[in-house]
């Protein structure tokens, strides 16, 4: 097994490396076994979740069987492997982060509108809301930033350019392709 403090490839780590990418299946499992416990301690401290830490593992290990040719022993198996994990966790976080001020941003919207009077409308209200969270988590990252921009937020169209650094037309037609899916998933619902 690699020492986990060198960042250099050991030896043991191209050969199994080599012999993952040769499709031997006791490679792959090796490697599973000799870091997945590490990986999750790691994401569990990157997370503050056990149960996350362990899907982002498993996550983990399907990108290392489907990317070990991209392994090139210019690192430890270990440090390679912890890169995936890191990054995934990342992304994670982040798309945490961009659901939690959609929705902040959704809530202020249905805030601004006329507050239902009943607990009827209310409760229309809240599922109406809980239906455009979803459809926005449906959209590419490039139509849901247009979308809430142009639609959402009622940005002009010149300042939506200019924040998201992209041409006028290219923004429109985000916005507009958005804002016909979420059309369409809440109408089918």
């Amino acid at each position: 097994m690699t020492d986990h403090c060198s960042d250099r490839a050991a030896p043991a780590d191209l050969l199994t490396a080599a012999d993952a990418r040769d499709g031997r299946r006791t490679a792959l499992e090796a490697i599973c076994d000799a870091h997945y416990d590490y990986v999750v301690r790691r994401l569990e401290y990157l997370t503050g979740d056990r149960t996350l830490a362990r899907d982002l593992a498993q996550e983990t290990f399907v990108r290392v069987v489907l990317r070990i040719d991209f392994y090139r022993g210019t690192a430890s198996l270990r440090s390679w492997i912890s890169g995936i994990a890191f990054n995934l966790a990342r992304g994670h976080s982040a798309r945490r982060r961009r659901r939690a001020a959609l929705r902040a941003r959704c809530r202020s919207v249905s805030e601004r509108s006329v507050a239902p009077s009943t607990p009827e409308e209310q409760l229309i209200a809240e599922q109406a809301a809980e239906a455009l969270y979803v459809a926005l988590e449906r959209l590419s990252e490039d139509q849901r930033e247009a979308f809430v921009l142009r639609v959402i937020d009622q940005v002009p169209l010149k300042d939506a350019a200019r924040i998201l650094g992209i041409p006028e037309s290219t923004v429109s037609y985000r916005a507009g392709r958005g804002e016909a899916r979420v059309r369409c998933y809440i109408r089918d619902l």
